[in-house]
């Protein structure tokens, strides 16, 4: 499948393209699972020390900057 996104690990900030790292879908599965959960949990104990500490119920608010999702979009010529 062709694909308008680059697919280069993030590697060094300051490297030309040519000596980025290739991006390994395949060894995302577990980075995902142990980078949610770590996540999950963080997101439970602070809600749940809230409730302890305040008596009331916390509310949860993710803003995200969306450049962090990736901005490689580029355009065929």
């Amino acid at each position: 499948m062709v694909s308008k996104l680059r697919y280069w690990r993030v590697t060094d900030n300051k490297a030309d393209m040519m000596y980025k790292l290739l991006y390994h879908p395949d060894w995302t599965r577990e980075k995902i699972d142990l980078q949610t959960n770590h996540f999950i949990h963080h997101i439970e104990n602070t809600l749940n020390w809230n409730k302890r500490t305040s008596g009331k119920f916390g509310t949860l608010c993710t803003p995200f900057d969306t450049e962090l999702f990736g901005h490689w979009w580029f355009r065929r010529s």
